[in-house]
């Protein structure tokens, strides 16, 4: 074992001479966001050295600038997720059977205890908005995106305990919803019911986003909701096929854990389509991740009009084709506001204390 652990300590020390001087191993950059390397090296002073305003820079420096630190990082995040199960993103735990949960302390917590009064006006609000759109011809429907917690909550982590408060505000708006009848759609009672007899997985184990396959379909099913008042076209789908990779989507909670070695998620299901040759309504939609998850094929595009538009979270404006053309504002909403036939506040369990993001003030 001590000459095991010897060699391991040499070679540890002779990577980053053969990373520099030969390229090799290849190294895989790092996930996420990270600070702008800074070129100017500290400078060392007998005064910054005994001061220590020295050695916080230079190690600073080291780390931003070391060609072999993508490296070093990585094997630190794979020990600590192999052996420790501690995945070292923010909120992201690893539950039982390699599941991976983005628990923010709404989950943990159960999040603001709303008053059912407050909750009622929010409402209200939306059912006069909701009217007043009918008699133009128009309409605004309400999305709950699923969310992994809700459809999995056997595969967390028992050291985890999630608050009994977890889904009070998620149980109430529902009955809100239904007292004042809302435009509604629920994604997570239809993947509840789809849980024990879905042909594919439903979410991936490292990822905190719905399957984009299941998200597809989701969002297809919105037009089947609305084509009682409007015409859109329909997607044809071509028989979906195991991914043995799943797409960047399908896998971001783990791709921004930064592991050393390929997790082995289980195969998801992936599909393509086609759509009907004709252009559909002109849609807004102000949600969260979860559709940004999607948007990314267009998917807008394919069966609404190309002036639709899709804001996130209310501050970044995207277009049909998912590109970001500036930022959200009321002057943009009454420019849209003539040609737009539908709007969708699509939201996920994580953010229902928002409601809307703010976009009812716009109305």
């Amino acid at each position: 074992m001590k000459k095991i652990l010897y060699i391991i300590f040499i070679l540890s020390l002779l990577f980053p001479l053969l990373q520099l001087s030969l390229g090799v191993p290849k190294i895989l950059p790092l996930e996420g966001y990270f600070s702008p390397k800074k070129n100017e090296t500290p400078i060392l002073s007998l005064d910054n050295w005994f001061s220590g305003n020295f050695q916080v820079p230079i190690e600073s420096y080291n780390k931003k600038n070391c060609p072999s630190a993508p490296f070093y990082i990585r094997l630190r995040n794979q020990i600590d997720f192999s052996l420790f199960n501690i995945v070292n993103v923010n909120n992201v735990h690893k539950g039982k059977n390699n599941y991976i949960y983005y628990l923010t302390q709404y989950f943990i917590n159960g999040g603001k205890m709303l008053e059912l009064t407050e909750m009622e006006k929010k409402v209200e609000n939306l059912k006069r908005i909701q009217d007043s759109l009918n008699t133009l011809g128009k309409k605004i429907v309400y999305v709950l995106a699923p969310e992994k917690l809700a459809i999995f909550p056997e595969y967390l982590p028992e050291e985890m305990p999630i608050s009994s408060n977890t889904f009070y505000t998620y149980r109430n708006y529902l009955k809100l919803f239904s007292k004042h009848k809302i435009n509604c759609i629920d994604f997570n009672a239809w993947f509840i019911s789809l849980k024990d007899t879905a042909s594919y997985p439903l979410f991936a184990k490292g990822g905190k986003h719905w399957a984009h396959y299941y998200a597809t379909l989701a969002f297809d099913s919105i037009g089947d909701y609305l084509r009682t008042d409007f015409k859109i076209p329909d997607f044809e789908y071509i028989k979906p096929y195991f991914s043995e990779r799943p797409w960047k989507v399908d896998y971001d909670i783990l791709n921004s854990a930064n592991l050393l070695l390929d997790f082995n998620d289980i195969p998801l299901a992936q599909t393509d389509f086609k759509v009907q040759e004709f252009e559909g309504p002109q849609m807004l939609i102000f949600g969260d991740s979860y559709f940004h998850s999607i948007g990314w094929r267009s998917i807008l595009k394919q069966q609404y009009s190309d002036s639709s538009n899709f804001w996130y979270y209310n501050k970044e404006m995207f277009d049909s084709d998912n590109k970001m053309i500036g930022t959200t504002s009321k002057d943009y909403f009454d420019r849209l506001a003539n040609n737009t036939e539908i709007y969708l506040i699509m939201i996920s369990l994580g953010n229902i204390d928002n409601f809307d993001f703010g976009a009812l003030e716009y109305f």
